[in-house]
């Protein structure tokens, strides 16, 4: 496997002669059969003739002439049987063509030498001891023929603490190490240019080879409790062997001799190991080992750390026990406030500086604050219990103080009935109302008769007994009142039986002069709780 076996440059030889051709192989020193031919004996079996009759002269001659061609051809034969050196290259002025394969890329080169080394020596082409060149050097050119040259490389192999340099045009590690004679086991550690290879991928490695590196296996002995394993391994160090033999070591576990410790022949290994148990803290459940002998030594020696109320189950004096579960229960307390909000009150103040039916907010209200402090238990993160420790008022509420108008303004009105004098406006939403509508009934609230002229109100909006005036309608007397509305700012205008007219929208409703002596300065808001006026 791998033998390199140069091109062999053939010329065509004489037919019926065969040669048996060898080629000497330098990497190997010795020599290998190349392209042979059988051996092949070329005899004539004489043939008996029968006897004739004496020719006569003319048929004499011409027997003659026969034999005569006859022997000419035979030592024609006889002189091309008889092997010729090979012919001498002549010289030529015409450069020839041909492929030069050089490290893997192949050139198309011209010249005008007549051999290979001719060649060479013409391209300043300098060989090393080791590189192979095909054909040989004393090949005859011919144009586009194939000259390749393998260059020898440096490969190194280590095994283990021993290394061998060589040269080679070699490329496969089989190869390679048929070369040096090395031999390698299948439990053997292989790396080939940095990559570990399977000892049988190693026949299959594809890519030139640089370095080569062999880690002899060794036999070591594991013993655990009271088992003990003999194996061989290549592995560098104690705990590398141990992961390679499938052993699963906790930190609390001890070996002898140390995880770092390099492997050696015939080593013994001494696995020394801990309790097993379970540790569920801080939302986590954790399988360990411990040597530890209590259940507050196997916590610290987990690194789980028990901090001021914190308690574990079983409690920390307990002994440890095989497959042991420990519940690390974390208590927290903090004081937790709590502040309910008190409501600050609208307080109104009558302002004669402000016009009536007007509100300014003077003073801003802010809500107060009543606050309780619990103590508050927590065990892993959960409430436990809640204790009262204080409550107070955190803060007191500050009243909000609205101002509304006491002060009263006379304007006055054009309309189609005068120019009219009012102390108030509002904008009420108007209907209005007949005694057909009622069923008959014409009487109105304070005892006067219902026709035109008579309007109904809310008698807290509007008192009884004053005049108002309503654009289209006319002066109106509030003498009646009506059921529930869905706001207090409405009038109903009253008619007759003959003359009335259904009223159904937003007007402006001015209360006429004089002032009554009683005057209600604070009106409720309308409903969405903006000015009372438009």
């Amino acid at each position: 496997v791998g033998q390199r076996t140069p091109a062999l440059q053939q010329s065509p030889l004489p037919s019926g002669i065969f040669s048996l051709l060898y080629i000497y192989d330098k990497e190997r020193g010795r020599s290998s059969p190349g392209v042979s031919a059988p051996d092949i004996s070329m005899t004539h079996s004489p043939q008996k003739l029968p006897p004739q009759k004496r020719p006569n002269s003319l048929y004499f001659i011409f027997a003659l002439l026969i034999f005569a061609g006859i022997g000419i051809t035979g030592v024609g034969v006889l002189l091309l049987s008889i092997p010729t050196e090979a012919p001498k290259p002549q010289p030529t002025s015409t450069p020839m063509t041909i492929n030069l394969e050089l490290d893997g890329r192949t050139y198309p080169v011209s010249t005008f030498s007549q051999t290979v080394g001719a060649f060479l020596a013409e391209q300043t082409l300098t060989l090393g001891a080791d590189d192979v060149v095909y054909p040989p050097a004393d090949t005859v050119i011919t144009a586009q023929m194939l000259i390749r040259i393998e260059r020898a490389r440096l490969v190194q192999i280590y095994v283990d603490n021993q290394i061998t340099t060589i040269t080679t045009t070699f490329t496969s590690p089989f190869n390679i190490l048929n070369l040096v004679d090395i031999e390698i086991a299948p439990i053997d550690s292989v790396q080939i240019n940095g990559t570990p290879v399977p000892y049988a991928d190693i026949i299959r490695w594809a890519t030139p080879v640089d370095d080569i590196r062999i880690r002899r296996a060794m036999t070591i002995t594991i013993r655990e409790d009271e088992g003990v394993t003999t194996r061989q391994t290549t592995a560098h160090t104690v705990a590398e062997a141990l992961d390679e033999a499938g052993y699963v070591l906790f930190l609390p576990d001890q070996v002898s001799p140390a995880p770092t410790d390099p492997i050696v022949a015939n080593m013994e290994i001494v696995i020394d190991r801990s309790r097993e148990l379970t540790i569920r803290a801080d939302g986590r459940s954790i399988a360990t080992r411990v040597r530890a002998q209590t259940i507050g030594d196997a916590l610290i020696e987990s690194g789980i750390t028990l901090n001021g109320l914190d308690y574990s189950i079983p409690s920390t004096t307990q002994p440890i026990t095989e497959g042991i579960t420990i519940r690390v229960i974390r208590v927290t307390e903090d004081i937790v406030m709590v502040q309910t909000p008190i409501a600050y009150e609208s307080v109104l103040q009558a302002d004669a500086n402000l016009e009536l039916d007007t509100r300014a907010v003077i003073q801003a209200g802010n809500s107060g604050a009543w606050q309780q402090n619990y103590r508050v238990r927590y065990e892993n993160g959960v409430e436990i219990n809640r204790e009262l420790v204080e409550e107070f008022m955190a803060q007191a509420p500050a009243n909000e103080v609205i101002a509304y108008g006491t002060r009263i303004t006379i304007r006055t009105v054009e309309t189609p009935d005068g120019v009219l004098e009012y102390w108030r406006k509002f904008r009420m939403y108007a209907t209005s109302y007949y005694p057909a509508g009622l069923g008959g009934d014409n009487s109105t609230s304070i005892g006067e008769t219902l026709r035109k002229g008579i309007v109904a109100i809310n008698p807290r909006i509007i008192p009884y007994r004053l005049n108002v005036y309503v654009f289209g309608y006319g002066v109106g007397r509030t003498a009646d009142t009506g059921g529930p509305r869905t706001t207090p700012y409405w009038i109903d205008l009253g008619y007759s039986d003959e003359d009335f007219v259904g009223w159904s929208r937003w007007v402006d409703v001015y209360v006429l002069t004089p002032v009554p002596e009683t005057v209600n300065y604070l009106l409720p808001l309308n409903e969405s709780g903006g000015p009372i006026f438009p």
